[in-house]
């Protein structure tokens, strides 16, 4: 009799955003060694879904109404032919939202999270979050909200030191670690493109920057972004800025291309790991993305960071770059900066030096991760 495969279902991953895309396709490599079948509850077009073989959980929330409900009572050799999962089928919960519960998105998302684990424990279900930054947590029942959460998932990974504070003093169990973001293991190819754009300047802005934070920090951002452009412009003319969130950021990259001084190559890539092998690729990356960041830094590759919250400190100070984290208003000591790194080999290859030899160690820190979830799932690997 043919085993039945186990049932997981990915939580939190916001196509098209490419972050994202890499958490999911950081879980589903490091699992292929198990017969899963991956599930996930239909946010957005099928198109991007497809891409990764996810079944479709019966599930549509809109206005507290789960508008995919009636698909739950087809037979199941019928929901096969649509790759329809209903909730009593899945086994396993992965939430990889990287960051989604914290003040600066009020109470809803956790609200959310906590109908949802309640759910879940009930059912007997394991629940894992993922590597990702929380927090705080100081609106007024979102303490609470938080504490019940973290009594009914079996394992916590907070992505950085503030947000493994922001949980610790809300959960008596021993589920909560410290653990960095787990991307960096995702094997990426050769692509035409890494190619055409190797040793180039790459720069990733994030229209995030002109919302979120500091107002100082909006109102100077592409001043700050054009100052870098226009700095490495007289240095080197392999310059490319590059969209780490498809058409979202189009806007943003059309107003710099329209300031800077000559117009650069602007490059929108589909692919997650196509996008990643890219960055990888690069001289030098200035980038406002945080899995821009992870994906230079992973590499051996000097950075030009700005940021608006905590958790870009933090991945920077880990790789012992965290002076490369920029205030926009500090655009001429990043231009220094950049400008060192491009004129100074020595100066370069010591500082690549350096940052690979942090990228091990965050390898093995994943590695880790990796052992308490699987020590928590206890799946049978595939027959040889």
């Amino acid at each position: 009799m043919k085993k039945q495969q186990t049932t997981i279902e990915i939580c939190g991953i916001g196509f098209p955003n490419k972050g994202a895309e890499l958490m999911l396709i950081a879980i589903m490599q490091h699992m292929t060694k198990y017969s899963i079948r991956w599930c996930m509850a239909p946010k957005n077009d099928f198109a991007y879904r497809s891409q990764y073989q996810l079944w479709q959980k019966t599930q549509i929330d809109r206005f507290g109404v789960n508008f995919a409900k009636p698909l739950s009572i087809l037979p199941n050799k019928f929901r096969r032919f649509f790759g329809l999962i209903n909730e009593s089928q899945v086994d396993i919960v992965f939430d990889a939202s990287g960051f989604a519960y914290g003040d600066q998105w009020g109470l809803k998302n956790t609200q959310r999270l906590l109908k949802n684990v309640t759910k879940w424990h009930k059912q007997g279900k394991k629940v894992v979050l993922f590597p990702q930054a929380f927090g705080p947590f100081e609106l007024p029942q979102h303490s609470q909200l938080i504490e019940d959460i973290c009594s009914k998932v079996d394992l916590i990974f907070a992505r950085d030191p503030d947000s493994y504070q922001f949980i610790l003093n809300k959960t008596s169990k021993d589920n909560l670690f410290l653990s960095p973001d787990f991307t960096p293991l995702v094997t990426t190819e050769a692509y035409k493109s890494s190619i055409t754009f190797k040793d180039y300047v790459c720069i990733i802005p994030n229209n995030k920057m002109l919302t979120q934070g500091d107002k100082s920090e909006q109102n100077h951002y592409i001043e700050f972004i054009v100052h870098q452009v226009n700095t490495a412009l007289l240095l080197t003319d392999k310059i490319v800025l590059l969209s780490h969130d498809g058409q979202r950021d189009k806007a943003l990259l059309d107003s710099i291309q329209s300031q800077i001084n000559k117009p650069v190559s602007c490059l929108y890539i589909d692919s997650a790991t196509e996008l990643k092998s890219v960055i990888a690729s690069s001289k030098v990356v200035i980038s406002s993305r945080f899995h821009g960041l992870v994906s230079a830094l992973s590499n051996g590759i000097p950075t030009i960071a700005t940021g608006w919250s905590h958790k870009y400190h933090h991945l920077l100070k880990d790789y012992d770059a965290d002076e490369q984290l920029y205030k926009s208003n500090d655009k001429d000591a990043a231009s220094a900066y950049l400008t060192k790194l491009l004129n100074d080999e020595g100066f370069y290859l010591e500082t690549v030096q350096a940052l690979s030899a942090k990228a091990m160690s965050h390898s093995e820190k994943i590695g880790e991760m990796w052992a308490l979830i699987e020590n928590l799932i206890k799946l049978e690997e595939k027959s040889k």
